[in-house]
């Protein structure tokens, strides 16, 4: 047979929904046998298909009228009176392997069909050889096989005795994307190869048509065209706007912001510190810090160096910290007091800028000295499937080229403030950090807490016109609720039907997709419409072309509207993976290796990159995402290989082997599953030690939330994990059966009903019940009403932030995720969170009380009497340990307090303490009797105290007397040593501790600490070095918080159910908002009094550590009657001003302008001021400790949220009522104190 002439009849629909091409071809010769024309037709169209359908042994139906009965049964397709039936066959022919195609056709030939098949494939041919004069066509035959039979293509052929006829028909509803006319050009392509090459090979054909070429090339050429511009370095790109911009603002937090010339200025300044400690050129430098606004600056300065900075989060754990230290050949890391620990042990040499800040800002701030883009600009760290973490390179050229096309693409300008919410350690974050920077619009970043919380807070106050998310975090946010938002783009996995619902009216939403390994993004979807598919991810971005190849041979293009493996070509593809050629040989293509390379422009870059992920072309020339090849998942748009995961877990275990799933949920709600040979036994602790094996390699996303012990994994008959298997026994399993398998799970385990006495719990049970019914409705449902750890019934991270979200828009109480991530935390504690300073309702008109009505109600009722707490405090005498008494005698719940008191009678000691509470202007006769006087002294053994009274203190069971102790008693002095306060402020924590151990069931114990403030995530490794040769008072308070922590560490072994110990550290203590009074022996007055002598302050000086003494004295008091409400054992009071707010103060109060200076400046006139002083100057005692500990007060803990506690208003109200008293006395006179001291009563210390 020889097809010489054949012509094409037009796409178009016709039979309903089906659209249709035909060709007529003209036939010479005869076959080799009668029935060979019909089996080249099936050797045909089997190709074709499998081209389509990716089908290695393709499956069809052929349909035959009924009048052509065969001797093998048939298989019935639609009613019984149907005129056509089908024969499902199955092709047993391996269409890629090496069979010649004559071969092939020849067999099927002489069998006639292929082997029969139980199910059918997705497509029908219907052959009709009216060259064999006992075939009869009937009219309208091909109508009723369209409406008979449900296929998704049909070909239908018609065999005369000069001719052909063949017919495309392809059903609209279920393939959209195929072309008739495309597939008929392959069928006929392959047809021609069948007839003129038999020796031809089944895996070499391509049954490309003209309009796939086409196709291809139409959609790819914008970028063809598009010709690269020159090159520049990010930072030079930013540069511009230090001249262009200088005082527009750059970077945003709703706390601060930097202007593009300080940006410029702080830049340089870190870039000089670092070229001076060594860092060169080409370096890899580390970046590990808190997302601050310092951090941004942190990140330009490394790139002026010519450095290229590799950054790693701070949920990174340690192990995978060395691993990219040691692969990257790191030596220098820029961090800060909270993460510098990660690198102990380490070596590098760690660089924290924010101390530097003092350092003078170089003269040529604004000049760029590294223009090379050829240097790399940052190495991204990534999951890598040989067990640890792979590297990508990208230079600046490729960056920045990419960086500019996605400003071109996605409109971003001067106008724009765009929100940085992703990790920097994530690709996503480049657009955010860079393109604003670039454009000279402004950077806006929301804290940690901010983003976990009220973010749409945050983005008002920020005025945020421009955000990226990933998709589950676009439903913590409502467009209502953000007017100001132009655009909302989302990346690293597809948008939900409900979020493209919500937000394509409102903003341009757009639909990004990026690989580490490619541009800065490669393709987007700009302004998806709400009937949009979400998973339509658009065309590439400026030059960037996208190619669609088979995912086993990437040498064969797939036809338009076909799934295949998605190729990036592209000029900013990263320079290659980091010592690991292999790899990079493996998924950076050269465009001279490929068949197709006559398709390629050279203005999209001569290198092509391996995505891994499926995707295919829709009609319109979109690119639709189909789903991602085995092994690599998405969570949270952080990209997860599993074979990673699964070597990390293998080498935790001793024998055997795992194998890691995820599980089949929605994109935002997505777990990894593993199953975890175990031998013959199961292990119900599975998965507490997994988690604390992992938790030092891989980072928390990367750790499966359950694991699955099992005797031995499924195997396939090649011996392969059978992972099919495994997921079909995930998917038999309910989440209470896998409740065993989770961290803190149990097996059968039975939670407490919460009674109706406690309605918050019950809401918020049921709160997080219909967070999970969308996984299991029945347990969900049997959660509602029980009290459940939450860390254990299956909640995503995702679904963290929406319960907290819900939280405060129900009670109107924002909480951090931190304090509902603690390990055994359950409803009746997240109800102690919710309720705890929930703000009131406001008074309404004709409101009851029904609190004071219930006051009546029990005074009618013969309730027994409950006793009051008996509370031992340490000192009461003092500043802050008179308001804690004070607080402790305003309360019903405290019946008595027992003081530790030194003096030489017990009048006397009395008389002491009434007369400091005079002092503060709160003493009440009624207080008299509830106050018990013990004489004693923090420098003897056992606190000074008689035997009956140290035995009263620590009694048990029955005998107990005490209910909890305060230890605030201290010897404060700057310039004594650690051996001459060892004893009061060592030795006495230890004597209280010692005496605790004895008791079986030890009460509450809050120790007030205080001196140096470390960072909240600072390691007491690293606090012990940072004061080896500090003042002793800030060491002997240290010593005692490690006394604390070794105690609480000895009851987690001893007695977990017993009360830990907490440690309260403030700052600065200041005066109560009402009274003012305030001490003036205090640093923070001796370091205001030198500021308005001076009228002068450093600008380094940063953030000021302060509170009322009101302030702390209430926090005091609840957690030492409330120790269930604060869960971590160490409280650090960040709370405070700026030195500048402070100084504004200053300024206002005293009528006086306080001018900033350069630090140096103002050091030198301080030392002179002080030693020139023909008085007792205040500062005199503290300048020594001051000039070694100065460094202490740049730190900018201001821009640090957690363990916050206070609104920064109410402790300006503290200051302004302190610095009204002190000013009443003179204070800030010649001396120290003026007249109007003289009579009157002040705070002083204790000798």
């Amino acid at each position: 047979m020889a097809i010489t002439k054949f012509n094409y009849g037009m796409d178009h629909a016709r039979h309903g929904h089906f659209n249709s091409a035909s060709k007529k071809y003209e036939l010479g010769g005869k076959p080799a046998y009668a029935d060979l024309a019909e089996a080249t037709f099936l050797v045909a169209w089997a190709v074709t298909i499998r081209d389509y359908y990716g089908q290695d042994s393709p499956k069809f139906s052929q349909i035959k009228p009924k009048l052509n009965i065969c001797s093998k049964p048939p298989v019935e397709a639609g009613p019984d009176d149907t005129r056509f039936q089908e024969w499902n066959l199955s092709f047993e022919a391996d269409l890629t392997g090496n069979d010649a195609l004559g071969y092939v056709s020849q067999r099927i030939g002489r069998q006639h069909c292929c082997s029969h098949s139980k199910t059918s494939g997705p497509t029908g041919v219907f052959i009709r050889n009216y060259s064999n004069p006992r075939e009869q066509r009937h009219p309208n035959e091909r109508s009723q096989v369209l409406k008979q039979i449900q296929f998704e293509i049909i070909l239908l052929v018609e065999i005369f005795q000069e001719s052909t006829i063949f017919e495309v028909h392809i059903n609209s509803q279920k393939r959209p994307d195929y072309q008739p006319s495309a597939v008929l050009e392959s069928f006929s392509t392959v047809c021609r190869e069948v007839t003129f090459k038999p020796e031809g090979k089944l895996c070499r054909i391509n049954i490309l048509s003209s309009f796939d070429t086409k196709h291809a090339l139409q959609i790819n050429k914008r970028g063809a065209t598009k010709k690269p511009g020159t090159p520049e370095t990010l930072h030079a790109l930013i540069g511009r706007n230090y001249d262009f911009r200088p005082n527009e603002i750059s970077l945003l937090s709703t706390t601060t912001h930097m202007t593009y010339s300080e940006l410029g200025q702080q830049s340089a300044a870190i870039a000089q510190m670092l070229t001076l400690r060594g860092v060169k050129t080409g370096d890899h430098v580390a970046l590990c810090m808190e997302r601050t606004i310092f951090s941004i600056v942190a990140v330009v300065g490394i790139l002026r160096t010519g450095a290229a900075y590799v950054p790693m989060d701070s949920f990174y754990p340690t192990g995978r910290i060395a691993q990219i230290v040691e692969k990257a050949e790191i030596q220098y890391a820029v961090t800060d007091q909270a993460m510098r620990h990660k690198f102990d042990g380490l070596p590098v040499e760690c660089i924290m800028p924010v101390q530097s800040e003092h350092n003078k800002i170089p003269e040529n701030w604004a000049a760029e000295t590294n223009p090379d883009t050829s240097n790399p600009a940052y190495v991204m760290f990534t999951s890598g499937s040989t067990g640890s973490p792979k590297g990508v390179i990208h230079e600046h050229a490729a960056v920045s080229q990419s960086l500019l096309e996605c400003l071109d693409e996605l409109e971003i300008d001067t106008s724009t403030r765009f929100m940085q919410s992703a990790s920097l350690a994530f690709d996503a974050s480049i657009l955010e950090v860079f393109a604003p920077l670039v454009a000279g619009g402004c950077l806006c970043m929301p804290s940690q807490d901010e983003r976990n919380g009220d973010l749409e807070s945050a983005m008002r106050m920020m005025g945020v016109t421009d955000a990226w998310l990933t998709s589950g975090l676009t439903a913590q946010i409502k467009p209502e609720n953000l007017p100001g938002l132009r655009s909302l783009s989302v990346g690293g996995e597809s948008p939900s039907v409900g979020s493209l619902a919500a937000w394509a009216p409102r903003v341009k939403f757009n639909n990004l997709y990026g690989l580490t390994e490619a541009g800065v993004w490669d393709t987007v979807k700009m302004g998806m419409k709400t009937d949009d598919d979400p998973k339509n991810i658009g065309r590439g971005i400026g030059s960037v072309a996208c190619w669609i190849v088979d995912p086993e041979n990437v040498q064969r293009l797939s036809p338009s509207g076909v799934e295949g493996e998605l190729l990036i070509q592209s000029q900013y593809l990263a320079k290659g993976y980091l010592k690991d050629p292999e790899r990079e040989a493996a998924a950076f293509l050269d465009s001279s290796s490929l068949q197709w390379r006559s398709m390629i422009s050279a203005n999209n870059g001569s290198r092509l990159y391996r995505t891994g992920d499926l995707a295919k072309f829709n009609q319109h020339g979109d690119l639709i995402f189909v789903g991602r090849q085995t092994g690599f998942i998405k969570i949270r748009g952080l990209r997860v290989d599993l074979v990673e995961v699964e070597t990390a877990i293998n080498s935790n275990i001793q024998q055997g082997r795992s194998a890691v799933i995820v599980s089949d949920a929605d994109p935002s709600n997505i777990e990894i599953v593993a199953f975890v040979e175990t031998g013959s036994h199961t292990q119900n602790s599975l998965a507490d030690e997994m988690h604390e094996n992992l938790t030092d390699i891989l980072p928390s996303y990367m750790i499966p939330s359950i694991f699955i012990p099992t005797k031995s994994l499924p195997l396939t008959a090649s011996k392969k994990l059978d992972r099919q298997t495994l997921k079909s026994q995930l998917s038999k399993m309910g989440q209470r059966d896998l409740l065993s398998f989770r961290k803190g799970g149990f097996e059968d385990v039975a939670y407490e009903p919460i009674p109706k006495t406690s309605p918050t719990a019950i809401e918020l049970s049921c709160i997080i019940s219909d967070m999970l019914s969308c996984k299991d409705h029945d347990y969900a449902m049997s959660l509602a009403g029980q009290n459940f750890p939450l860390d254990a019934v299956g909640l995503t991270s995702i679904q963290f932030v929406s319960m907290l979200n819900t939280i405060r828009k129900n009670y109107d109480k924002s909480i951090r995720i931190q304090d509902v991530r603690q390990a055994s935390l359950n409803v009746y504690d997240l109800e102690n969170l919710v309720l705890d300073n929930h703000s009131q309702v406001p008074a309404k008109v004709n409101q009851i009380d029904l609190l004071e009505n219930l006051k009546d109600l029990l005074s009618t009722m013969p309730l027994a009497h409950v006793r009051g707490k008996t509370i031992f405090l340490t000192s009461i005498t003092g500043f802050l340990g008179s308001q804690i008494l004070r607080r402790l005698l305003e309360t019903s719940e405290v019946d008595r307090i027992i003081a530790l008191v030194r003096g030489e009678n017990i009048e006397t000691a009395r008389n002491r303490v009434q007369e400091q509470a005079t002092i503060g202007k709160w003493w009440r006769d009624e207080f008299h009797d509830r106050i018990e006087i013990w004489l004693g002294d923090l420098n003897k053994p056992q606190l000074g105290l008689d035997k009956s009274h140290w035995t009263r203190l620590f009694a048990d069971g029955n005998q107990r007397k005490i209910d909890g102790i305060i230890h605030n008693g201290a010897k404060v002095n700057w310039m004594d040593s650690y051996q001459s306060l060892v004893k009061a402020n060592v030795h006495s924590t230890a004597h209280i501790l010692s005496g605790m151990a004895t008791m079986s069931n030890p009460f509450p114990l809050v120790y007030v600490s205080g001196g140096y403030m470390p960072d909240a995530e600072e390691t007491h490794q690293e606090i012990a070095k940072s004061l080896s040769d500090a003042c002793g008072y800030d060491q002997t308070k240290f010593m005692s918080e490690l006394l604390i922590n070794e105690y609480n560490h000895h009851l987690n072994l001893a007695n977990p159910i017993a009360p830990r110990a907490r440690t309260v550290i403030p700052g600065f203590i200041v005066g109560t908002q009402t009274e003012g009074i305030a001490h003036t022996e205090d640093f923070l007055w001796r370091l205001a009094f030198s500021i308005v002598r001076m009228q002068g302050i450093s600008k380094d000086l940063g953030h000021l550590t302060v509170t009322g003494v009101d302030q702390v004295s209430d926090l005091v008091f609840k957690v030492i009657l409330r120790p269930g409400s604060y869960p971590v054992e160490t409280m650090r009071l960040f709370d405070g001003v700026s030195t500048q707010t402070m100084c504004r103060i200053l300024a206002e109060e005293l009528n006086i302008s306080i001018r900033p200076m350069e630090h140096e400046e103002w050091m030198e006139l301080l030392r002179k001021d002080v030693e020139n002083a023909n008085f007792d100057h205040p500062f005199a005692p503290v300048l020594a400790w001051f000039e070694e500990s100065v460094w202490q007060f740049m730190d900018d803990q201001g821009e640090n949220e957690k363990n916050k506690f206070y609104a920064e208003e109410d402790i300006i109200k503290s200051l302004q009522s302190s610095v009204g008293y002190l000013n009443d006395l003179g204070y800030f006179v010649d001396g120290g104190l003026g007249a109007n001291a003289e009579n009157a009563a002040i705070f002083t210390r204790a000798k």
